[in-house]
C-alpha cells in the first residue's frame, strides 16, 4: 500500500540520504526486492518515491523546482493583468495544475511525469510574454512581430 511504500522509501532514505538508490521505477522497485522488504512495487506516492528514489539532494532540487515554478505562474497572474486576460489565466491555471499535482502525488507515483516540467516552463514562458508585453507597451511599440499583424 501507500503507507508501506513510503515507509519504504524513507528506509532507502536513510540507507542512501544524499543521493537514494538511484532514479527511476526500476532502481527503485529492485533495491526494494533486494535490500528492504521484497515486495515488487512503487511507493505509490510522491514523497516516498522522491525521497528513496533521489535522497536529499533530489528532494531539495525538486523542491525549488516547485517554488520556483509557484512564484514565476504568481507574477504572471499579478503582471498579465495589465495586458490581457489569458495571462492571468494561465498564470492561474498553471498554480491550479501544479496543486492538483502536489495532491495527487499522495496517492501515486506521478514524480516522473513531464508535466512538471511543462508546468515551470509554461509559467515562466507566460511570465517572460508579459514583461515583453510591459516593456513594449510603455514605449509605445507592438511586442515584437506584432507589428505585421497590426497593419
Amino acid at each position: 500500500g501507500r503507507i508501506d511504500g513510503l515507509k519504504a522509501g524513507l528506509r532507502m532514505l536513510k540507507a542512501k540520504p544524499l543521493t537514494g538508490v538511484g532514479a527511476g521505477g526500476p532502481n527503485f522497485i529492485s533495491y526494494r526486492v533486494a535490500r528492504d522488504d521484497g515486495t515488487p512495487s512503487q511507493a505509490h506516492n510522491l514523497a516516498g518515491q522522491l525521497l528513496g528514489s533521489m535522497g536529499i539532494i533530489g528532494g531539495l532540487v525538486f523542491l525549488c523546482q516547485i517554488v520556483i515554478t509557484w512564484r514565476m505562474a504568481g507574477k504572471l497572474q499579478k503582471q498579465g493583468c495589465r495586458q490581457d486576460s489569458f495571462l492571468p489565466a494561465l498564470g492561474a491555471a498553471c498554480r491550479q495544475t501544479l496543486l492538483l499535482m502536489l495532491v495527487s502525488g499522495l496517492f501515486g507515483h506521478n514524480l516522473y511525469r513531464p508535466n512538471w516540467l511543462w508546468i515551470g516552463a509554461w509559467s515562466f514562458l507566460g511570465w517572460r510574454f508579459s514583461q515583453d508585453g510591459l516593456a513594449n507597451s510603455s514605449q509605445g511599440r507592438f511586442p515584437q512581430g506584432a507589428e505585421s499583424a497590426a497593419s
